[in-house]
């Protein structure tokens, strides 16, 4: 059972249950989400919002063009 994995867990985390303690491994307090959070800037976001229109748009047009 050591070393089974579980069909719930996609991510094939090896760690027990007893081993894992009562704190989280993952939330906003995490050490790799804070890291992110730094390097998600004003900016960074405004060029996805960007992106994510024209690829909207763009999309949009392609399938209007097909039609």
């Amino acid at each position: 059972l050591e070393h089974s994995m579980s069909e719930d867990d996609p991510n094939a985390n090896t760690q027990l249950p007893s081993e894992v303690g009562e704190q989280p491994r993952w939330g906003p307090r995490h050490r790799g989400a804070q890291e992110l959070a730094e390097l998600y800037s004003p900016g960074k976001r405004l060029q996805e919002w960007v992106c994510v229109v024209v690829c909207c748009t763009l999309c949009a047009c392609a399938g209007f063009l097909m039609a």
